[in-house]
């Protein structure tokens, strides 16, 4: 759960298909990086054991992405509609508010940044802003964004997203 808070602040958006394009995208990176070891010999070892981290994290595949996505949305956690261009998930804010307050300083900004990234993944995806639909749930994400990490967003430099944001607005008049 707490990789879908960040990908979507405003809790709606283009989630959907950040989450389940290619794997060098951010939302599917972050997902293998915190995948939990499905084989029994791997998952019985320590944090601590020497060999773990030898092995590198298997990519998340777009099925295991929407896959994740659905059992979120049988939980009542998200509102998964992949019908719904440009607002295929949404999630409470109060489930929002939850997950980011169980989260460390480091922890948030790191997952504020990964968020970024992931819009900044959706923005390329848009090849331009011919869908002024898209434009607009991309805006709206990125400020909802800025509203609950501004200070990640700005360290150690800015991130690309405020630039992207600032260049939205100007062409959207």
């Amino acid at each position: 759960m707490s990789d879908s808070a960040p990908s979507e602040p405003s809790g709606e958006g283009p989630a959907d298909s950040a989450a389940t394009d290619p794997p060098h995208f951010p939302a599917r990176t972050h997902l293998a990086r915190h995948r939990t070891a499905t084989d029994p010999v791997r998952a019985r070892w320590r944090k601590w054991w020497p060999g773990r981290r030898l092995f590198p994290a298997p990519p998340v595949t777009p099925e295991e992405a929407f896959g994740a996505l659905r059992v979120l949305d049988r939980l009542s956690l998200v509102d998964h509609t992949p019908d719904t261009p440009n607002q295929a998930v949404r999630v409470h804010q109060l489930i929002q508010r939850a997950t980011r307050d169980t989260r460390t300083l480091h922890q948030h900004d790191q997952y504020t940044r990964t968020a970024a990234d992931a819009l900044m993944a959706a923005w390329r995806l848009a090849a331009g802003e011919r869908d002024t639909d898209l434009a607009q749930a991309l805006r709206t994400n990125t400020r909802a964004l800025t509203r609950h990490g501004e200070e990640a967003l700005y360290r150690p430099d800015a991130h690309t997203v405020l630039y992207r944001l600032g260049h939205s607005l100007g062409e959207s008049g």
